[in-house]
């Protein structure tokens, strides 16, 4: 389904949508630890209309808890066709602003506008605030550019030009909004890499999130992938890896994908201690990796470029499969 662009379009060209459904899963808040699992205390379904961003709202309010717990938090399973774009900013915004994780359960779809409130997921544990947005290797989760879904009829200048000005003013709202961290937080919700990829998909044609590339240049975890093994070529993989997710420069065309899962620019791995690694390209490309294996299987990887360091980040360990491979193909 399309983006729905604007509120009068709908009204006056009798676009119909039943607006979708806020219900309330869990009377308590979760612990942190059954989030990742999936577990979800609210659930979103339908078509996100014009008017759902409230209801959202006031959900989020009632559950509200001035004694904020660093080990619990709400989480919202999404499961729906798109809707309004504009709704489903503001939507993101609040899950962002009270820390609500997102979900899409396993074999549920959650495109267009509804993948937008998706990116919106956060958590806040021990007051650092965390991207928290979860899916399963059979969940779909696409991305597409805005349309206008009207009747066919004629319509005037003026009209027309006002869903214009929303489709603009929407994208701008992410790209200004959703698409930097605030003055807090170090995390981005939508990064520009991920806008500027869905304009190029038209109608039902979606930028589905099915590849490792997807997942972990986006910060988007995905429940029950199996692990890979601390290998001279999967630590490859993860240099390589981390250096494009952590300048947010994925490979999104199918040939570079191939060409760096077949021959990693990292070509040397060097074990320094237990757990911890040094992995570097060539000298003329100048990118150093520090790799340390956490505890629970997970990395933390600092990437250097040319004596500089660029940036660090947590991975999942499934983050060192090639980045073509098919989420779908890593479940356990």
């Amino acid at each position: 389904m399309p983006f729905r662009l604007i509120a009068v379009l709908i009204v006056v060209f009798g676009v119909s949508a039943q607006a979708a459904e806020i219900e309330i899963l869990q009377e308590k808040k979760l612990p942190y630890a059954e989030i990742a699992k999936g577990e979800c205390t609210i659930r979103l379904t339908g078509v996100i209309e014009p008017g759902d961003a409230e209801k959202l709202e006031k959900v989020v309010q009632s559950r509200f808890d001035s004694k904020t717990s660093p080990t619990h938090g709400d989480s919202l399973c999404l499961d729906g066709p798109g809707g309004s774009l504009d709704a489903a900013v503001t939507m993101a915004m609040r899950l962002r602003a009270s820390s609500v994780s997102a979900i899409v359960p396993p074999n549920a779809s959650c495109l267009s506008a509804c993948a937008v409130v998706f990116m919106g997921g956060s958590s806040r544990q021990n007051r650092i605030a965390k991207n928290a947005r979860f899916m399963f290797a059979t969940s779909r989760v696409g991305f597409h550019a805005p349309s206008l879904e009207v009747q066919n009829g004629s319509y005037d200048k003026e009209t027309v030009a006002k869903a214009f000005d929303v489709a603009v003013s929407a994208l701008g709202r992410i790209a200004i909004q959703l698409s930097r961290p605030e003055w807090a937080e170090t995390t981005v919700k939508f990064p520009y890499s991920l806008l500027g990829a869905m304009l190029d998909y038209r109608g039902q044609n979606f930028l589905m999130i099915e590849l490792v590339e997807h997942a972990g240049v986006w910060d988007i975890e995905v429940i029950g992938l199996r692990s890979a093994k601390p290998t001279e070529r999967s630590l490859k993989n993860l240099c390589d890896n981390a250096l494009r997710w952590v300048k947010d420069q994925p490979s999104l065309e199918w040939r570079s994908l191939n060409r760096l899962s077949a021959e990693p620019l990292t070509n040397r791995v060097e074990q320094i201690e237990d757990q911890r690694w040094s992995a570097s390209t060539p000298d003329w490309i100048g990118v150093k990796c520090d790799i340390k294996r956490l505890e629970q299987g997970d990395y933390k990887v600092s990437v250097e470029v040319k004596g500089t360091i660029v940036g660090v980040g947590d991975y999942r360990s499934w983050a060192a499969f090639p980045p073509n491979k098919m989420l779908i193909d890593l479940t356990q």
